[in-house]
């Protein structure tokens, strides 16, 4: 029940924050612009590349549930190397640079929104993850969360 929560909770905030790029006054900065395109552009990068090895991988997509699948292996090489939640760091990347280069400022505290919420959500996943592979303590220990050494 508590993923099912998450993946609603989720949707509504990216709703939320699409609503806020489409309808509300975009600064019109072009230096916010430039910045926000190239964080957003990197973020799709990130997630993009993490979503191919995962995939590669486990020749299945990532769970957008916080609950691992039965048959997915630990990924822990490429970006997974760095960062134990390189999908979620691309996201964060992607919804600021997006709200960035819209340049209004509730855009901008919506999207920074999603720190707080993806890092409750894998706290909760990584309460699974440590059930279902004996390795992830150690994976953990020595990987950041979002970014490599946080």
């Amino acid at each position: 029940m508590t993923a099912i929560l998450f993946v609603v909770a989720q949707f509504i905030l990216f709703g939320i924050f699409a609503f806020a790029l489409i309808f509300l006054q975009p600064a019109n900065s072009p230096a916010s612009l430039q910045i926000g395109a190239v964080i957003a552009i990197f973020g799709v990068g990130i997630a993009g590349l993490a979503i191919i090895e995962h995939l590669l991988r486990n020749a299945n997509l990532p769970n957008v549930a916080p609950t691992p699948n039965d048959r997915a292996k630990l990924v822990t090489s490429g970006l997974y190397r760095f960062a134990r939640h390189p999908i979620y760091t691309g996201v964060l990347c992607a919804a600021v640079g997006a709200a960035l280069a819209h340049g209004n400022l509730i855009a901008v505290a919506i999207a920074i929104i999603f720190s707080p919420f993806f890092t409750v959500k894998s706290m909760y996943e990584e309460t699974l993850l440590r059930a279902a592979y004996p390795d992830y303590d150690d994976y953990a220990r020595r990987t950041g969360r979002f970014f490599p050494g946080l």
